[in-house]
């Protein structure tokens, strides 16, 4: 059989349990991470992919032992009709005796057996709380009879929730269902950790420690995080933000980078449950499923190792490409500067797939993906795009203000909203418009030559108004110049934020014989390699 139930787990085994399952890596230097798989979800399919590990369900104080034949399935079960259950409770635990009023409730579930009825004890987290749910009534009037038979049996409060929604466990053995209560917030619903060491399976992807399925704020939906220990969460980031196939210096760089990066920005998520998430938002992490030979060698290599400024663990941000040059972290994010987040030269980054890159938009896209970054942001819509002017620079040639000129207003913006915006790579951009096929922009100089330029560089739109075209008259011809442009050429470099260490320029420095120390001091100037385990 796939399971073996347990109820009312004996504290003894889960000592010999808790011996067994600590991994050889977990020292108290190489803390459990908790990474955000997935939040607003509705359901979720788990199944083990090796070895044996222990459901816990903390909603019941229930346990089960699973194997490699177990699959479950977690959903949220939204009922159209509610149903009403009689809770004996709450329960609170507080104070200097913190299992005090947990014992209360086991207490009263026993005399609630004795009674004849079966109840379950549902604990709740932030204080923590406790109740015992008995039965489950479609009619109200039925539910309210039975609360006041059993109010006479208890001198705690008996009260009469609505149960709309809940969390569905189901096993090929066994299916559970949880309640939600109205007004009374839920936290974790199953956690499975590993019995030894073992691999669970979860969507596409495999991972490695355990899972823990959460309710989020809302009740209508949950979150999955998977909890492992620091170093087994960076065999399934390193492959994930840089190619296994480049060279090993390059990648014990990034190896150094994304563990000091994960230290750094511990519990950044805190608030949410977990400590980190699993996009670029955090590090993209892929889990087990990532794992390649070579980066979990730059890792072993690397094992413990961070890059420290004055003492304290160094801002790691990296990023793809930065185009032949990065760029101050304050021209990128705001803020005040940090020193060793500075621009420097990536002379070796012409490999990049992304080292060069061409964008071409017409008149109807870019007003449209502009104008609606705008108005989501709170902001006037500008029209029928006219211009945009960018008025600076950073050191390197990336946007740092720029202005839309549009027919019903301008709007001054950072380089991050037009990279946003258009979908570029970076902001490394320049910015090339024409009139049309065959057309080309024109404008008049001092002289009254005909100049060919990019639009706006000269001409006044104030004194153009809505006309469609300025007509040019010489003393041998008229020329008809269109001021609405069609289309534009966005030309560009690198890819990412531009801020850190590039990992194409990595990639070509250590092909020129640098190390990883070497590497990481280029991008990073005034840091310090150090093994803290």
């Amino acid at each position: 059989m796939g399971s073996l139930w347990i109820r009312k787990i004996i504290p003894l085994i889960i000592f010999l349990i808790a011996l067994v399952t600590i991994p050889i890596t977990q020292a108290s230097a190489n803390p459990d991470i908790k990474i955000g798989l997935a939040v607003r979800q509705t359901s979720a399919n788990i199944s083990i992919n090796k070895g044996m590990y222990f459901l816990e369900i903390p909603l019941s104080q229930e346990s089960a032992l699973l194997n490699e034949s177990d699959r479950l399935t977690i959903q949220i079960n939204h009922r159209s009709q509610p149903t009403f259950s009689v809770v004996v409770g709450p329960f609170v635990r507080l104070g200097l005796f913190p299992f005090e009023n947990e014992e209360g409730a086991l207490k009263a579930l026993i005399k609630i057996n004795n009674l004849g009825f079966q109840g379950n004890i549902i604990a709740f987290t932030s204080i923590p709380t406790y109740v015992i749910e008995i039965g489950r009534f479609q009619d109200i009037l039925e539910a309210e009879i039975f609360r006041l038979q059993l109010e006479a049996h208890f001198s705690g409060p008996v009260i009469l929730p609505t149960l709309r929604n809940g969390v569905l466990i189901r096993h090929p053995e066994f299916e559970i269902f949880y309640p939600t209560f109205d007004s009374v917030p839920l936290s974790k619903i199953i956690n499975i950790r590993p019995f030894g060491s073992g691999l669970l399976n979860y969507g596409t992807r495999t991972y490695r420690g355990s899972l823990g399925i959460f309710w989020s704020p809302s009740q209508e939906d949950f979150q999955v995080i998977n909890e492992l220990p620091i170093e087994d969460y960076l065999l399934g980031v390193v492959p994930s933000e840089m190619p296994d196939s480049f060279n090993i210096e390059a990648l014990k760089a990034q190896a150094i980078a994304a563990r000091t990066y994960a230290l750094r920005n511990f519990g950044r998520f805190r608030r949410k449950g977990f400590d980190l998430c699993d996009t670029s938002i955090s590090q993209v992490y892929r889990g087990f499923t990532a794992e390649r030979p070579n980066s979990t060698q730059a890792l072993i290599d690397t094992y413990g190792m961070v890059l420290h400024h004055n003492g304290d663990l160094a801002h790691t941000f990296y990023h793809s490409t930065s185009g032949g040059r990065t760029e101050n972290v304050e021209n990128v994010w705001g803020g005040l500067p940090i020193p060793y987040l500075v621009a420097v030269d990536s002379p070796f980054e012409t490999a990049s797939p992304h080292f060069t890159w061409v964008r071409n938009l017409t008149l109807p896209q870019i007003t449209d993906m502009i104008n609606r970054l705008l108005v989501s942001r709170g902001l006037s819509s500008v029209g029928n795009i006219r211009d945009i002017q960018v008025l600076r620079r950073g050191q390197s040639p990336r946007i740092l203000t720029a202005r839309i000129i549009g027919d019903r207003g301008n709007a001054d913006v950072s380089g991050g909203f037009i990279r946003s915006a258009l979908s570029l790579r970076e902001t490394w951009a320049f910015f090339e418009f024409d009139g049309g096929p065959g057309r080309k922009v024109f404008t008049i100089n001092a002289s009254n030559n005909v100049v060919e330029s990019r639009l706006g560089d000269l001409l006044d739109f104030s004194s153009i108004g809505n006309n469609q075209s300025i007509v040019i008259k010489g003393r041998e011809s008229q020329e008809n110049i269109p001021v609405r442009w069609q289309n534009v050429t966005v030309s560009g470099r690198g890819w990412g934020h531009g801020v850190g260490m590039s990992q194409w320029g990595a990639q070509g420095l250590a092909q020129n014989g640098w190390n990883f120390e070497r590497i990481l001091q280029h991008f990073y100037p005034g840091t310090i390699v150090t093994k803290i385990y």
